[in-house]
């Protein structure tokens, strides 16, 4: 355990903790005295079940989280699919699971899903340049289900952020820019093409 934890890149833990310190003196100066006052405990709070994940992250093996890794993207996109039907709405988006003490957005925890998962994909593939047909298209269609999902409950956010996953994992992997230039022009449409039919489905479907 030890030995892990000195493999541990701390100059980012250190940015991280910086990052932390002016988050939160940032959002109690911004609150003080109004109906948001104190939410800056619940920041802070937020920040140490994050550098707990962190740090109980970095002692995984992550053979383990690759073993399991289709498992990992099942249940994701379980809880993704859970959320468009039964999920409570905040701030617009119909996509949280509301546990009574607090609230958690599987789309946001997905973003860590499609990474453990796209990474398990790359790795079986072990290709020195990825092909545009066997490789490039099976990937982006990982990322594409989870995009649509979130997108059927108005979050464009979090849906982007997976498109921005999934062209930082293919430029890791040697993907050609062409071929990722064309898979970009095609996800840029999607929100469009596929946004509103899907919309329509789910507003008839909650009011049947």
């Amino acid at each position: 355990m030890l030995q892990k934890l000195k493999k541990i890149d701390f100059i980012v833990v250190t940015v991280l903790v910086m990052l932390m310190i002016i988050s939160i003196t940032s959002l109690y100066s911004a609150t003080k005295d109004t109906k948001w006052d104190g939410y800056h405990v619940n920041m802070m709070i937020f920040y140490i079940v994050g550098f707990l994940a962190f740090f109980g992250m970095s002692l995984l093996d992550y053979r383990l989280l690759m073993k399991n890794a289709l498992y990992i993207y099942l249940g994701g996109l379980a809880l993704l699919v859970f959320v468009m039907f039964f999920g409570a709405e905040i701030n617009g988006s119909k996509g949280w699971i509301n546990l009574g003490f607090t609230s958690l957005q599987p789309a946001e925890m997905f973003k860590l899903v499609l990474i453990i998962f796209l990474t398990f994909v790359l790795i079986r593939k072990n290709k020195p340049q990825l092909s545009f047909i066997r490789d490039v298209i099976p990937v982006g269609l990982v990322a594409f289900i989870p995009f649509v999902l979130v997108m059927a409950i108005n979050d464009l956010g979090n849906a982007l952020s997976y498109v921005i996953i999934l062209f930082g994992l293919l430029w890791i992997g040697n993907v050609k820019i062409t071929h990722a230039l064309i898979g970009f022009v095609l996800m840029a449409g999607t929100p469009s093409a596929e946004y509103r039919p899907t919309s329509i489905i789910m507003t008839k479907f909650r009011h049947s």
